[in-house]
């Protein structure tokens, strides 16, 4: 029994997000209200006609990534049998601050950071919020997964945090940054972010999962996708959803393919292609 109702809740709003998303430059998130069922999604045929089809878009990346080199060397032969699941730091395993020029830490988090770190290039301090049961997740992830960190931020800012985290690497031996990422822009219909195309890993998608916030960077890879609510730090009630990305994991590394399960439980694919974004 999976123990993730509410990340199908959640997953079955992205069909609204992803609309929203080509109109509003991201001004939308998805919902976090936990009620029991889904709810049945109301489209609008004639504003569904309305949307563009950007699928191309996605083709073309995907189409010229296949002429670049693997990500990460060989899987490593303690790890073959385990599932490698990527996974994004920021706003997935903590949340980082750094004061506004203008407003100053008017903006951060009520509870107290966990780590203080003077960022000396950029003159500024950055505060480090670990996500609840990070400790626990980070464990289990190095015992039973290859873990690999595959973020959207720069190499310098990435290692100057996960170096508090993660400091021998013991967690995640392979860390990928924004210059893997693939950049999709189409001002037409307000469309500028990363996405994540896991073909590049060189590994065996179906023993692949991508773990991340933001539901647009599992448009390349939607079958490998496992969305999680989105980190802020200043949230009142207690945040389980790192134990619950256990539970899921628990489930998944008995799938032959996991793509199957993945898609049968959070149906990304079905909301892209209402998007017309496939």
């Amino acid at each position: 029994m999976w123990k993730a109702q509410i990340y199908v809740i959640e997953i079955s709003k992205i069909k609204v997000f992803f609309r929203i998303y080509q109109r509003d430059q991201l001004s939308s998130v998805l919902s976090k209200t936990k009620t029991k069922k889904p709810k049945k999604f109301d489209q609008n045929e004639d504003e569904l006609s309305s949307l563009k089809n950007i699928a191309h878009l996605i083709s073309q990346v995907k189409e010229n990534n296949k002429k670049l080199e693997p990500l990460l060397p060989e899987k490593d032969i303690h790890d073959q049998d385990k599932l490698t699941v990527v996974l994004e730091m920021d706003e997935v395993l903590l949340f980082v601050f750094y004061p506004d020029e203008y407003e100053g830490y008017l903006q951060s988090p009520l509870r107290d950071y966990d780590y203080l770190l003077e960022f000396k290039k950029y003159d500024t301090f950055l505060s480090v919020y670990k996500r609840e049961y990070l400790d626990q997740f980070l464990a289990y992830l190095k015992e039973n997964t290859e873990a690999v960190l595959f973020c959207a931020g720069e190499k310098e800012y990435v290692d100057f945090v996960m170096d508090q985290i993660d400091p021998d690497k013991s967690v995640f031996k392979h860390r990928i940054y924004q210059e893997a990422c693939s950049r999709i822009v189409y001002a037409e219909e307000d469309v500028y972010d990363f996405v994540k195309d896991l073909n590049r890993l060189g590994r065996d998608l179906s023993r692949t999962v991508l773990i991340d916030a933001k539901p647009f960077v599992f448009w390349p890879n939607p079958d490998n996708g496992l969305p999680i609510i989105e980190f802020g730090a200043d949230k009142v009630e207690k945040d389980f959803e790192l134990l619950n990305m256990i539970d899921v994991l628990e489930d998944l590394k008995k799938e032959k393919d996991v793509r199957v399960a993945l898609n049968e439980r959070y149906c990304i694919r079905q909301a892209l292609e209402d998007s017309k974004m496939l």
